[in-house]
């Protein structure tokens, strides 16, 4: 569930990322040709200018210099908005970082615990284990000797005479298998 939570974001991130790295490009392009339609369109007006009298030479620099201010205020408002979309991608690969860290930290805490609960019980149980398979081969050995009970909780064995003795001072002797 983290990990598809975690493609999730990061799929998001990417749309993000490339939407807002778009909208840089086409903004900045739209300033360009802006800037490119208002010098064409200076010029444009200049030659138009020459060609009539001088009153209307007057007329053509007053709308020229609206016109211009205009066009600077529009330039002005796109560079604005360059600016504040550079701002929010830099908030969001910051807060991306943020993310990628803590989630980090979850994996290896998680990993953590789950070494130690492994080890933990591994040990646990493997002493035990160990233990068992200790007496199950003493009891595989008692059942297969020939023993009886021969009364007042004694046990009574059939002996091998031919076997060797053992035991520190060689005081016992097998038992013959059933």
């Amino acid at each position: 569930m983290v990990e598809a939570e975690f493609e999730r974001m990061t799929n998001e991130q990417a749309n993000t990322e490339t939407v807002a790295k778009e909208a840089i490009v086409t903004i900045a392009m739209l300033r360009s040709t802006l800037k490119t339609q208002a010098d064409e369109l200076q010029a444009a007006m200049r030659t138009e200018v020459r060609k009539a009298g001088e009153g209307f030479r007057q007329e053509a620099n007053a709308a020229s210099t609206t016109l211009n201010r205009k066009l600077e205020e529009m330039i002005a408002k796109a560079d604005r908005a360059v600016d504040d979309l550079a701002k929010a991608q830099a908030a969001f690969a910051s807060q991306r970082r943020r993310l990628f860290w803590g989630l980090g930290a979850v994996v290896l805490l998680c990993l953590v615990s789950l070494v130690a609960t492994y080890e933990g019980l591994y040990g646990f149980y493997q002493a035990r284990y160990d233990k068992l398979v200790q007496q199950v081969t003493y009891l595989d050995a008692v059942n297969r000797s020939d023993l009886v009970p021969c009364g007042d909780g004694r046990l009574c064995a059939r002996v091998d005479d031919k076997a060797p003795r053992v035991g520190d001072k060689k005081q016992y002797r097998q038992v013959e298998l059933r």
